[in-house]
């Protein structure tokens, strides 16, 4: 991990521009956020509880340390934050990366096809959300592949979750702990 980090220093450099640049086309949005605030709302809250809820059952399932339960918990937030949080929490920075990796590329691949499974045509308000919610980085610029539209609810999605997971992860770590 170590020297991955140390190769993709100057990419982690250029993540702030790169946020930035997403939130321009979100700007756009703005009337559109405030009409649908609550079901966003909802929506963020459900999609990171599960989340992280389904990493912790099926690494307790499968009877998972608790290193390995910190590990995975954060998942589905983008990778600096998930890798952070790891280290923090005295979980294991590769597994965390692994597991965010894992995440982003197959949530990447399956939502489309589920979500058109599962609700039909997708709005790309919808779209772009689900893939920033679940696929973090990588499905964010799926995403912007698609439309402006979709491009600016997942990078708001991506942002929100990440904050979300970091400040339910004391929670989530106290009850691995208390559990165990």
């Amino acid at each position: 991990y170590e020297r991955y980090f140390a190769a993709v220093l100057p990419l982690v450099f250029l993540i702030g521009p790169a946020t930035v640049a997403l939130a321009v086309p979100l700007f756009g949005q703005v009337p559109r956020l405030k009409a649908i605030w609550w079901p966003v709302t909802v929506a963020l809250l459900v999609g990171c509880v599960v989340a992280i809820g389904s990493a912790l059952l099926i690494a307790w399932v499968f009877g998972g340390t608790e290193q390995t339960l910190i590990s995975l918990a954060p998942k589905s937030s983008t990778m600096p934050i998930a890798t952070s949080l790891s280290s923090h929490f005295g979980g294991l920075v590769p597994l965390a990366a692994a597991a965010v990796a894992l995440t982003g590329i197959s949530a990447t691949v399956l939502s489309g096809p589920v979500l058109r499974w599962v609700l039909g045509p997708l709005d790309d308000a919808v779209h772009g959300f689900a893939l920033g919610l679940s696929a973090h980085a990588i499905g964010t610029a799926r995403a912007v592949q698609i439309s402006e539209t979709a491009g600016a609810f997942a990078a708001m999605a991506m942002s929100l979750n990440g904050l979300l997971t970091a400040l339910l992860m004391p929670l989530v770590t106290a009850g691995i702990a208390a559990y165990r």
